[in-house]
């Protein structure tokens, strides 16, 4: 301190001199020096940025060392331990028969050098096996809706380098030729791991061939309507006896069965038929022994419409309650227009449901589809079915013959018969009604007219004599039953008793009941009810008889309505009508003195037949205080007074 204060007393004292400064100072320094001071002063702000990278690269290897962590405690040792280190194989025969015991081994391999623990092999059978296992459990198949076996087989521990095999077998079905697989899928826990990994495999085969084949023996060609045979073949290549076979046959659409010998089943069925489906059980087959069902019918559709019949022969797999193929054809024929075509329209249509009383008005179009002339042809509809009423039968330039049933056209009758050149085509029409009344009990076969024309040559055709040039067609009109309501007003004589003056007076209330009564003619029906409307100044009295009965009533609309439900055929006619009673009351006004007021308006029904499908409807007119359904009630009792 002493050397700062004598210093300081220099600097201030008068001519004082500092030797050092004798010498005047070099402004420009040298070049090096400021180099220096540059190095100097960049390096000290470096300082800052150097520490931020080594801060962030700290913490980016800290966020990798705990991924790392992460990665091995999620995924137990998989960094070091590989997926592919166990080897799965699946062997068996390439070829197999139909039906046979097939036999699968399942190879697992370690190729690790840690053990592996917790091994399961879960194996997959093919579609349409019966596994021997009694372990194996019925799944549904992850592709389709096919029920599958799969059997899941606990092996325990497998040490490093250490080889297992395990057997699995089954009796698979499927036709000749069809390619199926088997799968296995190996799961499994690596030593000192909490993970289960899988490793799968499969292997694919094919069937060779069938204990028993199945074919069919059909016409070359199918003609439109025409009546076709064929049957259904099939024969043992088994070196023993086969029992509890059964055959399926689908039929095409539009195709109706006529015969078939033998006659398929109705009960019992191993599995429950398609719409289109004739299940047969046969009988037992011995070595190289065979059978046949012969079967007819006529086949509708378009012409060049393919349509496929198809037929599989196989046994119940009672395990799983599916059937089990031993083979399967399939037969696909092209219809083709009938030499001498005929088709047939009813009321402008080609599907008709009549009602009892209509009137039905049949169209036969024709044409000669031969490359010839056919002379003299005949055509004959022939009519069935109780329901129609034969008194109304008429057709143009034919005649009915009521013996046959049938109506015929002739070249004597039409011109156009006489001589049918190529390609000739025209059309015939007929009429008739169906019968108004047909009453039916619920266990009586339900109403169907039948008509079925018949379009032949008279003479022989030139280059087609022995062939069967017919063509037919066959049409059914089924019959919707007939439902109808009937409306009543009662004031004596009712299972309700009424009160109140009659003719009813100004200001007081009478009371009056309502019956509403149905009738069914001819089939079941659903879905029935009855509803009418009660005019603003008719009370509803909430008496119903009988009490169970389901009435509604709707204060907003004034709607009664009375749900039914179903109804049997016959009702009304071979058994009691169904009706409701319910009561109503009227206080009459100065503006309705004179005058007979509504008590209720038309009862509508409505109903569905459970055979036709057709939506029936009828109503009855609307009841007023003339009570005309009440002969108790005098004329002079009906006008409203003061």
């Amino acid at each position: 301190m002493a050397g700062l204060d004598d210093l300081r007393k220099r600097l201030y004292k008068k001519e004082e001199n500092f030797g050092e400064r004798m010498v005047s100072p070099d402004l420009n320094r040298p070049t090096q020096g400021r180099r220096i001071a540059w190095e100097s002063e960049t390096n000290s702000a470096q300082a800052p940025k150097k520490n931020s990278k080594i801060f962030w690269g700290s913490v980016t290897g800290l966020v990798f060392l705990i991924t790392a962590l992460l990665f091995v405690y999620f995924s137990g040792f998989s960094s070091i331990f590989k997926l592919q280190s166990l080897d799965v194989f699946l062997t068996g025969e390439k070829e197999i028969k139909s039906g046979g015991l097939t036999v699968w081994e399942v190879k697992v391999t370690n190729n690790n050098t840690v053990p592996v623990q917790d091994v399961v092999i879960i194996f997959n059978y093919p579609p349409d096996a019966t596994p021997g296992s009694s372990k194996a459990k019925v799944v549904t198949g992850l592709s389709s809706n096919e029920k599958v076996f799969r059997e899941r087989r606990p092996i325990g521990v497998l040490a490093p380098n250490e080889t297992i095999s395990e057997s699995f077998d089954a009796f698979v079905f499927g036709k000749a030729g069809m390619t199926a697989e088997v799968s296995a899928v190996v799961e499994y826990r690596p030593e000192g791991a909490s993970s289960v990994f899988a490793k799968d495999g499969s292997f694919s085969f094919h069937v060779g061939r069938s204990p028993i084949s199945v074919s069919f023996d059909m016409p070359e060609e199918i003609r439109i309507g025409q009546n076709v045979e064929f049957k259904v073949s099939y024969i043992s290549q088994a070196s023993q006896s086969i029992d509890d076979l059964f055959l399926k046959l689908t039929l095409p659409t539009d195709f109706e069965l006529g015969s078939a010998s033998p006659l398929p089943l109705t009960k019992n069925y191993p599995v429950e038929p398609g719409p289109r489906d004739r299940i047969w059980k046969l009988e037992k087959l011995e070595p190289a022994k065979g059978g046949s069902i012969a079967l007819s019918g006529v086949i509708s559709g378009s012409e060049l419409e393919p349509k496929n019949f198809n037929a599989v022969i196989g046994v119940l797999d009672k395990r799983s309650g599916e059937f089990l193929t031993y083979d399967e054809s399939s037969e696909v024929v092209i219809l083709r227009p009938l030499f001498l075509e005929v088709s047939m329209l009813v009321n402008g249509a080609k599907e008709h449901i009549s009602s009892p009383g209509g009137s039905v008005i049949v169209r036969i179009n024709w044409r000669n589809n031969l490359p010839t002339t056919v002379n003299d042809a005949i055509l004959e509809a022939r009519l069935e079915g109780s329901a129609i009423d034969l008194k109304t039968v008429r057709a143009d330039n034919g005649s009915y013959r009521q013996s046959s049933g049938s109506i015929i056209w002739n070249a004597a009758s039409y011109e156009p018969f006489r001589n049918m050149e190529p390609d000739d085509n025209g059309s015939v029409e007929f009429t008739f009604k169906t019968a108004s009344e047909l009453s039916l009990s619920s266990t009586d076969k339900r109403p169907v007219i039948k008509i079925t024309v018949i379009l032949k040559n008279g003479l022989d055709v030139a280059g087609f004599e022995g062939v069967d040039v017919t063509g037919t067609r066959v049409v059914e009109i089924p019959v919707s039953s007939k439902l109808q309501v009937s409306s009543r007003g009662l004031y004596s004589n009712s299972s309700i008793p009424n009160t109140g003056p009659l003719p009813p007076k100004v200001g007081v209330e009478t009371t009056y009941s309502v019956v509403w009564s149905l009738t069914n003619m001819t089939n079941d029906l659903e879905k029935v009810k009855v509803g009418a409307a009660l005019p603003p100044y008719i009370t509803f009295k909430n008496v119903i008889s009988p009490p169970n009965a389901d009435v509604k009533y709707d204060k907003n609309t004034g709607e009664v309505t009375w749900n039914v439900g179903r109804i049997s055929a016959g009702t009304g006619f071979v058994k009691p009508a169904v009706q409701i009673t319910f009561q109503i009351g009227l206080i009459p006004s100065l503006d309705q003195v004179g005058f007979t007021p509504t008590l209720v308006n038309e009862a509508i029904t409505t109903g569905k037949d459970t055979f036709t499908k057709a939506d029936l409807s009828s109503k009855d007119q609307k009841i007023s205080t003339s009570l005309t359904g009440d002969p108790s009630v005098g004329f002079n009792q009906r006008n409203v007074t003061q």
